[in-house]
């Protein structure tokens, strides 16, 4: 915590802002470094991301209210070029950035961070408002209010659902790949494999809310692709016509190439970690996709007696 705040004071430079800090834990023992640091003090008990970024809004006075975690070092001028961006362009309502694999990373985790350091911007639309992360966010402070803040009942995705609520609402979003924060990653196998397992549950709470919009994301493509593959095998073996199944396998080995082709281009230092980021893709994906599946499968079995 102590070299985020740090981080966060040397990136506005001479601007003047505040800096709130949220502490969930039981003991407050953060309360003593947000003094040294000069940031107000929240203590939120309840436990919840989307629960303590709504502390955090309601404590923060500046029109702009920008996110990262603690777990973060933000980029020398971050402050600075998230101000430089609202204030060239007074019609936005959210910006965000990078979040790379700081150095320093162990060999496990500078191999994973390379599928997410190279995905590059989104593009424009839902997927713009989907990318954006809570790691690395900045909003105009009356446009999350107006839209009714986080839903504290999302464990994880909270921020697609409150962007997609926002891009619903008609609010303009910017991703500017200048401004960067620098997140760790999950340490291990199967810490990466849990958190990926549970982002695609929650990311179908997101699909829920907003089917049309999340269905015009990358982020129905996991799950999709996963449906596809069991429908075709199922189809194969019962019907002895294995043409769908085979399709299906060459599509996912082409997303392999293109993406070993991709690392390879634009990391070509990165070899050593290659294999294990190629083979933590598919991991990855299907990881994702079942989870997805499992959230959707828990609402379609809930949905109706929710309905009596």
């Amino acid at each position: 915590m102590e070299s985020c705040l740090s981080n966060i004071q040397r990136s506005a430079g001479s601007a003047r802002v505040e800096i709130v800090v949220v502490d969930g834990n039981r003991d407050s023992t953060l309360r003593e470094v947000a003094r040294r640091f000069g940031a107000a003090y929240v203590h939120e008990a309840r436990s919840g991301m989307g629960v303590a970024r709504n502390a955090g809004i309601r404590a923060a006075t500046a029109r702009i209210v920008a996110f990262t975690d603690d777990d973060c070092e933000v980029e020398s001028k971050w402050t600075l070029k998230i101000i430089e961006k609202f204030s060239g362009d007074h019609e936005l309502a959210v910006v965000g950035g990078l979040d790379l694999t700081p150095n320093g990373s162990s060999f496990f985790q500078t191999s994973i961070g390379l599928l997410d350091d190279l995905r590059g911007a989104p593009k424009q639309g839902p997927d713009l408002a989907r990318r954006i992360l809570n790691c690395n966010v900045a909003y105009v402070k009356r446009a999350v209010v107006a839209c009714g803040g986080y839903d504290e009942t999302f464990e994880i995705c909270e921020d697609q659902e409150l962007h997609l609520r926002l891009f619903k609402m008609g609010y303009k979003f910017c991703f500017n790949s200048q401004i960067i924060v620098y997140h760790k990653r999950r340490g291990s196998p199967s810490e990466f494999l849990r958190r990926v397992f549970w982002y695609g549950y929650w990311s179908s709470r997101v699909f829920q809310k907003h089917p049309r919009l999340f269905a015009r994301t990358t982020g129905i493509l996991p799950p999709t692709a996963l449906a596809a593959f069991l429908l075709g095998a199922a189809f194969a073996f019962s019907a002895g016509f294995y043409a769908p199944l085979v399709l299906t396998i060459l599509a996912a080995l082409a997303y392999e190439v293109v993406w070993g082709l991709k690392i390879a281009l634009l990391r070509p230092n990165s070899w050593r970690s290659l294999p294990v980021a190629m083979l933590a893709l598919p991991i990855r994906n299907i990881a994702m996709a079942l989870g997805f599946l499992a959230g959707m499968f828990r609402y379609i079995v809930t949905f109706p007696k929710a309905r009596l």
